[in-house]
């Protein structure tokens, strides 16, 4: 559902940028803005879109982590540190039971 909703966003986003480049090119060939602006405008946009991008990235992440946080979920970073404890524990059991658990 949030992929979806996601997609949305930046599918109205991509529309949203084609429509200011349309009507800047428009207006570029009617003689009212050099092309120069027009290119600096559009590449200014984009610049920010990618920013704006990350932005709302790293925002998403921040949340969904929170989230996982409140849920109590292992992290895969705490998961593999368990599993490295009982592999230690278990080389010590062997080392002095003799037994593999």
């Amino acid at each position: 559902m949030l992929d979806l909703v996601v997609s949305l966003g930046w599918g109205a986003l991509s529309l949203t940028y084609e429509k200011v480049e349309n009507i800047f090119h428009t207006i570029t060939a009617k003689g009212k803005a050099g092309g120069i602006n027009s290119k600096k405008f559009i590449r200014s946009l984009s610049e920010r879109g990618t920013r704006e991008k990350a932005a709302f990235k790293e925002n998403i992440s921040n949340k969904i982590a929170g989230l996982l946080k409140k849920t109590d979920f292992v992290s895969k970073t705490d998961f593999l540190e368990l599993e490295n404890r009982i592999r230690t524990l278990e080389e010590i059991l062997q080392k002095n039971c003799g037994k593999t658990p």
